[in-house]
């Protein structure tokens, strides 16, 4: 009967210790309801194929780990590998200690003026494409490719070179186009 108890017990808390684990696991959300994660809103892809004005979404990001400093976003178009892994862009903003909720700010696509707080890491990887610019809308010609945005919680290794150490990641759909 000891033994019955003994590991009801230690079932229970490791179900308590896994689903407080879970709970804190970085997060992202799109804020703009028009970006439904399916479909990439009219308008919001690259100039070259009839974007008006296109900016990426905002992204609210949560449960942000202890020891953060920055918040990493790389926008990415699963369906071609070349741009994929941050090729439409890497962008990161910097956040106070001890910050567990912040907002990644909306980026023009092809231009270099960004948000207030926010850096490049690095342009987009096809300006020969498009226009040049920090942020390359999705741009797929109509092939219905996969574009997502990668966020990175991370500790700032070297500003100077834009270097930085991630602690967690996860990822938010923006939709096919």
């Amino acid at each position: 009967m000891k033994n019955r108890i003994i590991k009801g017990v230690i079932g229970i808390g490791f179900a308590a210790a896994f689903s407080s684990a879970i709970a804190s696991e970085l997060s992202a959300s799109i804020i703009d309801p028009s970006w439904d994660g399916k479909n990439v809103p009219k308008g919001q892809q690259c100039q070259r194929f009839g974007g008006e004005s296109p900016m990426s979404p905002q992204i609210k990001v949560v449960n942000i780990p202890e020891g953060t400093e920055a918040i990493v976003v790389k926008f990415n178009d699963e369906s071609y590998y070349q741009m994929n892994y941050g090729g439409h862009g890497k962008l990161a903003m910097l956040i106070e200690p001890g910050t567990t909720e912040a907002i990644f700010p909306a980026v023009a696509g092809h231009s270099y003026e960004l948000p207030e707080g926010v850096i490049m890491i690095s342009a987009h990887q096809a300006p020969d494409w498009d226009q040049e610019g920090a942020y390359m809308p999705p741009c797929s010609g109509g092939k219905r490719n996969k574009y997502t945005a990668t966020i990175e919680a991370s500790k700032v290794k070297n500003l100077d070179k834009k270097k930085f150490k991630k602690i967690q990641r996860t990822k938010v759909k923006l939709g096919k186009y």
